[in-house]
Formats: structure tokens, C-alpha cells, sequence
């Protein structure tokens, strides 16, 4: 399993050497924006993990998907309405919230209610808590409370000294988790844990090891639990405490979580059908130029999203057209299907990415974007799209056949 460092860090001072949670116990989110806002008829409210804001607005009986990021004082985004994407931006000043969209202006109220942190779940409460972005429910342990935050949920408790994580993992065999596992963390910046004894299964689909060492000088003992999911995204469950506070109880709330855990099959977003719908059939055109002293080069890179499922890649220079193997070799094709692989897109951290799944392995990943105008991004650079099969232009054609 790969135990990643920018969560363990920032849970340090609460792992190490603190009491068990109590009720005044808070973690601050520092983003005023997450939180549920009302008033003119509209219930707004907002998470955010990795930078990206996500959410949903209700309004007029309708439930509308939200996306957007931080610009400034301001946040500026989308929400979905009829398989379209309409703007809106957003100022929040003390509890009150000036929400523009439609030509209208709205004034929301912050609701009261415990905003120490998105998603709390309080004890006792045996209802499942669901994620679909993960495609991953599960259950709170009895005696815990869970957190969203950016990197992931955090359980603490009012009894059990430590906080317990759990967190997305995309390792997708369990010979790469065992590789993971055996590796532990070792950083630069004081975060130093080893593997400890055996790793061991866990059911069908997870491994389990413990570890010890120390982060940013201070003693730690940690066990971990990392599982895999058939639909992509697994998980990682794991608990620190200091050594001498360690406890079997500590062990059986890790396993505990984790046995409750179920994958299933992400839903498709709003968002990203939508985006399927704009790009299927079409040619994706990116044209690079460079000239200096006399002599420079002029290349294109095409890529074909079929309706079918596949597409194909190219990049055409000044006489050499390259594409990824199965592209151009009938062998290839024959074997494994039309084109250079496979495409769909899929929304990760509140943004939609086109994901091209290449039949040799290889996955490629573009954020995908469009400016005022409504023309198309991919991490930022401008591609042209055209969807005509009989476009007079033949190079803007998509060759889907």
C-alpha cells in the first residue's frame, strides 16, 4: 500500500502526543466557503477537496450539481441545469454569501451548524456514509466521528487516544500494494516509518502491516490497512498513535473500518456526461510552432474520440507522422480493438479529465476546461474541435471508421 506523506504531516501535531478527542476538540478547514448557505429560495453547499469546490444548489425544487475554485476573494464556477453549464460567482462576506448567476443576485445565510469540519458523522449513527467520487461506502465505528477533509476522512474519538484515516488509493494489484507496503515512508522532512513484522492478507482484497518510527522527531506507531476495489479506486485505513499509548482497541477500530468498507461503481457526473456528449465524435487539433535563427518546426497533435469508445492519437510534424503502437499496425488493431484505446471522461476533485486508456498499458489524463467563448482546453493549452465527418477542411475531419 503507498502510505502517502502530505496527510501524515499534516496530522502530526493530533497523532502524536495528544489526548483523545474531545467535544471541543476542532479541526479548522481555514475556507469560509464550505458550509451550507440559505435564503431567496436557494440552499447552496459547498466542500472542497485538493483546491476544487464541489457541491450542490438547491432551488425551485431542483437539485443542481456545483463546481467551482477560489479566484481571489471570490469563488467562480459552474452549476449544471438541463445538461448545461451555466457561470456563477460567489462573495462571501462574515456569515452572508452574494451569489450571482442568471443575471440575478442572491443573498444566503450561513447555516448554523458544526462547520469545524465538512461531513462530521457523530457517534452512534449507523447510517453508511457514502462517496461516490471514490465509489466507496462505509460505516463509523462504534465510538468514532469522521471528518471529511481535502485528503480524506478523519475519524477521531472521545476515548481512543489517535486519529484514524482513511483515504483513497488508486494501486490497482496486490503485488504493487504488497511493493507499497514493504517501502513504508521515509521523507526530508521528518517523517521516518518502517515496516514492522509481516504483511499480512486482508480478505480477499488487502493487505495489513504495522510500522513504526518517527515523525518529526517524535515516536510513532502506526497500522495500516490497504484494499483494492474492482471499479478503480481502493482505500488505505490507517491509525497512529505513540508507541506506548498503542492498544488492541486501536487495531480492532482500523479492522473494524475496514471490513466495513464496500466498492461500487462510481456514478457518472453530470458534469462528465455532459463533456462525453460535447467530445464524442470529434477531433481534438493542438498546433505547436517554433522558429529562431532562420529554421523552426511546425508539428500537430490530433486525437479522434469516437462515439464507439476508442480513439486515435497522432502527432504530425514536418514529414514524420508518430502514433502510439496499434494505431497505424493491423496486427494491433486486430488484437485489441480499433484505434489507439480506449476514452471516457470522468470527474476527479470537483474537475472533468479526459482519460485515454491506451492499449499498451499506458493512461493519459487532460483537465479538461473551456474559456468564454466556450472553446476547449486540455491542462491549459488550447485545442481546436472539430466534428464534421465530411468537413471540407479533410485535417479537420475525426477519423471514427
Amino acid at each position: 500500500m503507498t502510505i502517502r506523506t502530505y496527510f501524515v504531516f499534516f496530522f502530526v501535531q493530533l497523532l502524536i502526543c495528544a489526548p483523545a478527542w474531545s467535544q471541543t476538540t476542532k479541526i479548522t478547514p481555514n475556507d469560509p466557503y464550505i458550509g451550507t448557505f440559505s435564503g431567496s429560495g436557494l440552499t447552496f453547499t459547498l466542500t472542497r477537496q485538493n483546491g476544487q469546490y464541489s457541491g450542490s444548489a438547491v432551488f425551485e425544487g431542483q437539485t443542481l450539481p456545483i463546481y467551482a475554485q477560489k479566484i481571489g476573494p471570490e469563488i467562480a464556477g459552474v452549476y449544471v441545469m438541463q445538461g448545461q453549464s451555466l457561470p456563477f460567482q460567489a462573495r462571501l462576506q462574515g456569515d452572508t454569501l452574494t451569489l450571482m448567476a442568471g443575471g440575478e443576485v442572491y443573498t444566503l445565510t450561513r447555516q448554523k451548524i458544526d462547520q469545524s469540519l465538512p461531513g462530521k458523522v457523530e457517534p452512534g449513527q449507523s447510517a453508511r456514509v457514502k462517496n461516490d467520487e471514490w465509489g466507496m461506502s462505509f460505516t463509523i465505528p462504534t465510538g468514532w466521528i469522521a471528518r471529511l477533509t481535502e485528503s480524506g476522512y478523519v475519524l477521531g474519538s472521545k476515548t481512543v487516544k489517535g486519529i484514524l484515516l482513511l483515504l483513497p488509493n488508486e494501486v490497482t494489484s496486490l503485488d504493487e500494494l504488497h511493493s507499497g507496503a514493504q517501502e513504508g515512508v521515509v521523507e526530508s522532512d521528518g517523517i521516518q516509518l518502517r515496516l514492522v513484522g509481516e504483511i499480512k492478507p486482508f480478505g480477499q482484497n488487502g493487505l495489513a502491516a504495522n510500522y513504526q518510527g518517527t515523525v518529526q522527531g517524535k515516536k510513532a506507531r502506526a497500522y495500516a490497512i490497504g484494499l483494492l476495489s474492482p471499479y478503480g479506486m481502493g482505500a488505505i485505513i490507517m491509525i497512529m498513535v505513540e508507541p506506548k499509548s498503542y492498544t488492541p482497541e486501536h487495531t480492532k477500530s482500523v479492522e473494524a473500518l475496514a471490513r466495513s468498507i464496500r466498492f461500487y461503481k462510481p456514478p457518472i457526473s453530470p458534469m462528465a456526461k455532459e463533456w462525453k456528449q460535447k467530445l464524442s465524435g470529434c477531433r481534438l487539433s493542438y498546433f505547436s510552432r517554433y522558429s529562431s535563427g532562420g529554421s523552426g518546426y511546425t508539428s500537430e497533435t490530433t486525437i479522434d474520440l469516437c462515439a464507439q469508445g476508442f480513439f486515435r492519437y497522432g502527432l504530425e510534424d514536418e514529414t514524420v507522422w508518430n502514433a502510439v503502437p496499434g494505431t497505424l499496425t493491423g496486427g494491433y488493431v486486430m488484437k485489441y480493438g480499433k484505434g489507439s484505446g480506449t476514452w471516457q471522461v470522468v470527474v476527479q476533485n470537483g474537475a472533468p479529465v479526459l482519460q485515454l486508456n491506451y492499449y499498451n498499458g499506458k493512461v493519459a489524463a487532460y483537465k479538461l476546461s473551456t474559456d468564454e467563448k466556450g472553446r476547449t482546453y486540455l491542462d491549459g493549452d488550447r485545442y481546436l474541435r472539430t466534428c464534421d465527418p465530411n468537413d471540407q477542411v479533410v485535417e479537420a475531419r475525426p477519423h471514427c471508421w
